[in-house]
């Protein structure tokens, strides 16, 4: 984020040609096809704001109203990056964020870039600055700048190339500007200021690299300025616009004068993708220790360009700086070697020789702003206290020891340096004056410093042998160490019992020896490899590619409704713009297939089950196996859905959903193709039995033939004669082996009954039963045999079910929850340590199998049992309330027509154990879930299901003003429905089972209208204004429906429904002056203020405070 009209050249590298995909990737590792993978549209750039829970922080939707853009405009080159009054949001609009806050940033693309840049630029930069901004390790940290909240600029009417709806991110304001700004204003001047400079970006740069991330573009005018509660300032890092994960190869862009020179290329290799940022640091390091100068601007500016190019690519610029520096800071009193070592080891022209990490940074310069605080504080009078005393001390020690340090003279002078920068100068206190030392003391220092300086400057001498720059260089280092040492020990020779040693002269010594030490060493690349192995980054940021950029619709749904309309339209036309322009068809099908989802949900769209079949079809004739499963689940296909399907393109469909446990697949297989039909049953029957783990036994066919003889334990063959169903085999087994009917037989520790019952073998189960199998014992997870009454073909769920209960199966008996996939329509038991919730009839409502609940009801099941749970825990259905949420009215009906059940509707039972919010059973079909999960619960008739369900409730006495309450509170059953932004069709069907009772009592100050209105829920505010709902009552903040119909949608739609009822056009309420026609002007909704206007809204009224609109407008 530029806060100055910079004049540096920013480059934005070509994206690399797109390469094909391979088919056999899927997910974030798919369709990496450089710059255009990352965020090539606005649904890309919807799915990444989305792709995080929401106590994330982000507002990721705007109500129309935006706020006062023209306030300040301060630069940016890709972006338009404005200072925002906190002031001039809506109120109500992220509150919680904007508090104590006067002022934000609000960034967003320029038109004219997307213009130039197509879809891919106008969204890749904010969707890379959204995706770091808020990874958890970097979000709140000290020196990243912290985004606030995701918006959406409007830009108007669209033009060619340019997007109508551009994201805006919303960033904390840097109240001192840029540093290039804060330093050429004067700040930042000092010593100790611009070693804090330098430690806030190093740690913001080694945060950045912790996760995987290369900034890309550090520079002065990209490091702000922000105020800081017990620091002067504190620098924070922005625009990640060019920012690269670790595995890229492609660079994005940079800036021309502050870039690295393998910048120039467009690939690098990822092992020194850090090096790149280190190059930058140590350029901008110049300019902070400069005071905002640039290290160019002493050069020509006539082909500055070129020149810098070759400087930084012969690898001149690591010694042209510190000479650069030493030269023109020769009789100022600072440690400047330090610096000059992160310069030598920064700006080498392979990145092979720079610094390994930022880590050997911030360590040089945690020493340096020791050194710098002592320097600049005033002299104490005494240097004798124990501080100065433990340095001494710790000096001695490590003059004592330093023949017998191992290793190279480099790694002794090293180690004897990094121990005087740790052990001596870190327990110097700031302000120590002079220190006095005995005469033999000092003279050993003396000494012993002097043979280090000399070894040094001969490997500094050896090192620096080259051209004229080096030897100048070196000269200077030497003139400047040698006088240092006689500074800092000048009074060592002294023939007197003891001398006094300046402290200031002394740290300002250590430091500069501490600059001579040679580095670690260079990157090799065996090296390299073997560390990017080794290296498990765990914080890791892995940026978004490919497919992920098609956003899911199947959750989130929800979140995309509460949008504006405009946002939403943009959605579906920018994944139809994928379905007819992409050549890649996984991305096309994705597209498509969340094009479905919105017809089906009405995001952007409205419900068209038509609709959404078509693009259904597309998505699974481009390979989307969940498309292709929907259609063979959801709609009575018996054939090829269309003519452009062939019969061998629709059987390869049914076969892979087949084998993947599909039984409404292999139903239709069967009709389909009797051979496909065959082997698809043997897969499936191979892949759940693998699942249940028998895999290995079901390749034992031999044993079971009698050969082999031997191979298996007695348990085992056990197992699989039952697998088999060999009666025979199971039987002689028993005979001979007696104790294994009721002893563990599998992994899980399920008897011979409870692995028969599993697998749905109806003559093993009446075998083992007639044997006296005992029925009531479970497996380590509770799953008793009546559990698994749900897997049996419906003409033997009876006589099965009174068989295992004769034998003392257990119909209320406790074991885990299952999880269902809804596109095969089968499930999964959790795992052993999850909670015992459900009893069998729990696991045959979840199953839809009516047969087995009946079954279940006829052996005692008791349908409003429910587990116990711990205080604080979520409070386990019963199963007429799991039937009710899930809307299974056949199932419903036949458990309210067991004896009691029906007194369960009017039971209250608490959401949280412990907690004063309890529900009733009318309360789960009215929780909001979507259409598309409905559909696939219920397949096309899913709307009749929730009306029966409705109807059945009520019916049996289900009260309609209290589905949930909160000590004496109610929440009516119509409030309950526009509360969770229900589907219309559950509005309707309540309101046609009696919920218009209750239509105009409200919840928290809002009645059903309000609510709709606030979702901006076109149908159901009509519904409710066709069933009486009260079109004058007024909302919580005391406006009236038409003004918050004014304020919170640019749709004419709702606000002519509510004239149409015959409110005044113009009418205020006693708390809010304020008309619909000046509510809308207000929120921006200006469609809706012309539309008020035509109707005869006035535009010159008066109000309370004695102004007309425009003068309020204006003031």
């Amino acid at each position: 984020m530029d806060f100055s009209q910079s004049s540096f050249p920013t480059f934005r590298q070509k994206a690399p040609v797109p390469s094909p995909i391979d088919d056999s990737i899927v997910g974030s590792s798919a369709d990496n096809i450089g710059e255009s993978s990352r965020c090539p549209h606005f649904a890309g750039f919807l799915s990444v704001c989305l792709s995080r829970d929401a106590d994330l922080g982000l507002h990721p939707f705007i109500t129309n109203t935006l706020p006062t853009f023209e306030d300040v405009t301060i630069g940016g080159g890709s972006f338009d990056v404005r200072k925002v009054k906190t002031s001039s949001f809506l109120s109500g609009l992220g509150e919680g964020i904007l508090k104590g806050r006067d002022f934000v940033i609000v960034k967003h693309p320029k038109a004219s870039f997307s213009t130039a840049q197509g879809d891919s630029g106008a969204f890749a930069d904010a969707a890379t600055e959204l995706q770091i901004l808020r990874h958890p390790p970097l979000k709140g940290h000290d020196n990243i700048i912290e985004l606030l909240a995701v918006m959406y600029h409007d830009t108007g009417e669209p033009l060619p190339g340019v997007p109508r709806i551009m994201p805006a991110l919303v960033l904390e304001y840097a109240e001192h500007g840029s540093l290039k700004t804060f330093q050429e204003q004067g700040g930042g001047s000092s010593f100790v200021d611009q070693i804090q400079i330098a430690i806030d970006t190093a740690q913001g740069l080694k945060a950045l690299h912790d996760c995987g991330i290369i900034h890309g573009d550090v520079k002065p005018s990209n490091l702000l300025v922000c105020r800081h509660e017990t620091r002067s300032f504190i620098v924070k890092l922005s625009d990640f616009g060019f920012s690269l994960s670790s595995g890229d190869t492609h660079i994005i862009g940079h800036s021309e004068f502050f870039c690295a020179p393998e910048s120039y290329g467009e690939n690098i290799r990822p092992p020194y993708l850090e090096q790149l940022d280190i190059y930058c640091y140590g350029l901008t390091l110049l300019t902070i220790f400069e005071s905002g100068s640039a290290f160019y601007d002493i050069f020509p500016t006539e082909g500055l360009e070129d020149n810098l190019r070759k400087m930084k690519s012969s690898g001149i610029m690591s010694t042209l700086i510190p000479l650069r520096v030493l030269n023109s800071h020769q009789n100022d009193d600072l440690p400047l070697m330090i610096l000059c070592k992160i310069w030598r080891y920064s700006l080498q022209a392979s990145p092979t020789r720079r610094f390994q990490s930022m880590d050997r940074i911030l360590s040089l310069l945690e020493v340096l702003r020791h050194a710098a605080s002592s320097l600049e504080s005033a002299p104490s009078e005494s240097g004798d206290g124990p501080p100065v005393q433990r340095a001494l001390d710790s000096l001695r020690e490590l003059t004592s020891k330093t023949p017998i340090i191992q290793g190279t003279p480099a790694d002794v002078f090293s180690t004897v340096c990094h121990r005087l920068a740790e052990g001596v100068i870190g327990n110097l206190p700031p302000g120590s004056g002079l220190v006095r030392m005995p005469a033999i003391d000092a003279k050993k220092l003396h000494d012993t410093t002097a043979q280090v300086v000399q070894m040094l400057l001969l490997i500094n001498k050896t090192a620096m042998q080259g051209d004229s720059f080096e030897n100048s260089l070196y000269n200077l280092i030497e003139k400047r160490v040698m006088g240092g040492l006689v500074q800092a020990c000048g009074g060592a020779r002294d023939q007197q019992e003891s001398t006094e040693v300046s402290v200031k002269s002394f740290v300002s010594f250590l430091v500069d020896l501490t600059g001579l030490t040679p580095d670690p060493g260079s990157i090799s690349e065996h090296a390299s490899a073997v560390s990017s192995q080794q290296l498990i980054v765990h914080d890791k940021l892995n940026f978004r590619r490919g497919l992920d950029f098609i956003p899911d619709l199947r959750n989130t749904a929800g979140i995309y409704q509460k949008m504006p309309k405009r946002i939403q339209k943009d959605l579906v036309q920018s994944l139809e713009a994928i379905c007819s322009t992409s050549t890649n068809d996984k991305l096309r099908a994705a597209a498509a297939f969340s094009i479905a989802v919105a017809h089906v949900n009405g995001v952007g769209v409205r419900f068209d089950i038509n609709t959404a079949h078509d693009f259904l079809l597309r998505a699974a004739k481009w390979g989307h196996e969940q498309a292709q499963t929907t259609l063979i689940n959801i709609f009575d296909h018996q054939g090829p859905p269309d003519a452009t399907v062939p019969l061998g393109l629709w059987v390869d469909w049914l076969k892979r959903a087949a084998e993947l446990g599909s039984d409404t697949a292999l139903e239709k297989l069967k009709a389909a193709s009797a051979s496909s039909w065959r082997s698809a049953q043997e897969v499936s029957q191979t892949r759940r039995l693998e699942s249940e783990g028998f895999g290995l036994l079901q390749s034992q066919q031999a044993v079971v033939d009698g050969q082999c003889e031997g191979q298996l334990s007695t348990s085992q063959s056990l197992v699989l004669a039952i697998i088999h169903e060999r009666g025979d085999m199971v039987e002689e087994l028993i005979r001979n082996n007696p104790q294994l009917l009721n002893q563990p037989v599998s992994q899980a520790g399920e008897s011979p009954l409870l692995v028969a019952c599993r697998l749905a073998r109806v003559d093993i189960v009446k075998l083992l039963v007639n044997k006296q199998a005992d029925a009531s014992i479970g497996d380590t997870s509770g799953i008793c045999p009546l559990h698994w009454l749900c897997v049996f073909p419906d003409s033997d769920t009876g006589p099965i079910a009174h068989l295992l209960h004769k034998q003392g199966g257990n119909p209320n008996a406790l074991a885990v929850t299952y999880v269902r996939d809804e596109y095969l329509r089968n499930f999964q038991p959790r795992p052993a340590n999850a909670t015992k919730e459900w009893t069998p009839l729990h696991w045959a409502v979840a199953a839809k199998n009516l047969a087995a609940v009946d079954a279940l009801l006829a052996v005692g099941s008791d349908p409003l049992f429910r587990a116990d749970c711990k205080v604080s825990n979520s409070v386990p259905l019963n199963s007429l309330q799991m039937a009710s949420y899930m809307c299974h009215s056949a199932i419903l009906c036949r458990i309210l027509q067991s004896p009691g059940a029906s007194e369960g509707v009017l039971d209250t039972v608490p959401m949280v154990q412990g907690k004063e919010v309890v529900i009733r059973p009318l309360f789960g079909p009215l929780q909001g879930s979507s259409r598309w999960s409905r559909l696939l619960r219920h397949g096309l008739n899913f709307e009749d299901e929730t009306r029966d369900t409705i109807s059945l409730l009520v019916g049996h006495g289900a009260p309609t003003d209290a589905v949930l309450e909160v000590g004496s509170i109610k929440m009516s059953a119509v409030y309950a429905v526009a509360f969770h932004q229900c589907a219309a069709d559950i509005m309707l069907a309540g309101l046609d089972c009696g919920f218009d009772t209750e239509i105009d009592v409200g919840f928290g100050g809002e009645t059903a209208l309000f609510m709709a209105i606030n979702h901006r829920d076109h149908e159901m505010v009509k519904a409710l204004l066709d069933a009486g709902a009260s079109a004058t009552i007024l909302g919580r903040w005391g406006d009236s429906s038409l003004v918050r119909a004014a304020k919170e949608s640019d749709d004419i739609s709702t606000v002519r429904s509510i004239l149409e009822t015959g409110v005044p056009i113009d009418g205020t309420s006693p708390s809010l002056d304020r008309t619909p026609f000046e509510t809308a002007v207000y929120s921006g909704n200006l469609t809706v203020a012309r539309y008020l206007y035509d109707q005869g809204a006035e535009n010159h009224r008066v109000a309370r405070n004695h102004r007309t609109f425009l003068g309020g407008l204006i003031l």
